[in-house]
């Protein structure tokens, strides 16, 4: 049974090299000109040379400013991960979108309102498993403050057909300005269990925090956890290009969890590519905030489809 939650940890101690330029750099200027994302390129750090290493590509089409189809090939293992969306419109704004995979099995659903993401829903091993969120918005910006997930899993153990729940409540506390989050604090509860367990709701190990600079775009990004570590701290470090952000530098600090000292050393950096389709400074916010945290992870939800 898996769990919503979970910590990864890794301990780099003698491949720890000195932090690059990016690290320290500082924005020059903000995003002016907004649209859509055409590539993504992602770089990984190796640690044995100190060096980039490509990768993954990943390509987007659209239709209606909204994705059809998103390709990413990764470097690695040389493969090829598609997947496609429909889209259902009412009066120009999407009430519901259904996602495939490559042989054409639908993987997830979104259902809109108000042409915001209302719930949406991921389905695994043909149906097996199913995983439903529901956003509720309590900010006059559009942005939630709250989002229940559920899970259900259904397996064979024998002749018993046996299934396993999850279930969580994230509360975020959210700040916005002209539009634009400028903080997010994201804290909440979560149970596991099976159908013979008795369902426990558990806190999470940690608040998860965001700070966002004048464009939206996060910046700062805190994990201060209630047990164990007291915090873990990662940037992001922006260059911008003719008012859009060419690149973005993951950096995380090692060795100063106590918020002092410590040694920034760089992970992943994206660089970008657009489309000649404009949208709205929030709107292009949240997608370069999905690209850049990896979908936001426990910090926050960037839905921008």
């Amino acid at each position: 049974m898996k769990s919503f939650r979970a910590i990864a940890v890794f301990l780099i101690v003698a491949l720890i090299i000195p932090c690059l330029s990016a690290c320290s750099a500082k924005p020059a200027e903000g995003v002016t000109n907004p649209a859509l994302v055409k590539t993504v390129t992602r770089y990984d750090m190796d640690f044995g040379t100190g060096e980039w290493y490509r990768k993954s590509v990943t390509r987007y089409e659209y239709e209606n400013a909204y994705p059809v189809s998103v390709l990413t090939h990764d470097f690695d293992d040389d493969s090829d991960t598609l997947r496609t969306y429909q889209y259902e419109f009412v009066g120009g704004e999407p009430v519901r979108m259904d996602e495939y995979d490559a042989e054409g099995n639908r993987v997830g659903s979104v259902l809109y309102a108000d042409g915001v993401r209302d719930r949406d829903y991921a389905y695994n091993d043909n149906g097996a498993g199913t995983t439903e969120r529901v956003y509720q918005y309590g900010s006059r910006d559009g942005y939630f403050t709250m989002v229940h997930h559920e899970g259900l899993v259904t397996y064979l153990e024998g002749n018993e057909i046996l299934r396993d729940h999850a279930e969580e409540v994230d509360s975020v506390v959210v700040t916005a300005e002209n539009g634009l989050l400028r903080k997010t604090v994201n804290d909440g509860i979560y149970a596991n269990w099976g159908d013979t367990e008795e369902k426990t709701w558990v806190r999470f190990m940690g608040t998860y925090s965001i700070e966002y600079n004048d464009s939206g775009i996060a910046e700062n990004l805190l994990s201060t956890y209630h047990i164990g570590t007291p915090e873990s701290r990662a940037k992001r470090e922006i260059r911008y290009e003719n008012g859009q952000v060419a690149e973005a530098v993951r950096c995380d600090l090692f060795g100063g969890e106590d918020g002092t000292g410590g040694q920034w050393q760089e992970f992943t950096r994206f660089e970008f590519e657009y489309t000649d389709i404009a949208v709205s400074p929030a709107r292009y916010a949240a997608m370069i905030n999905s690209l850049i945290t990896e979908g936001g992870s426990n910090y926050y939800i960037f839905n921008w489809y």
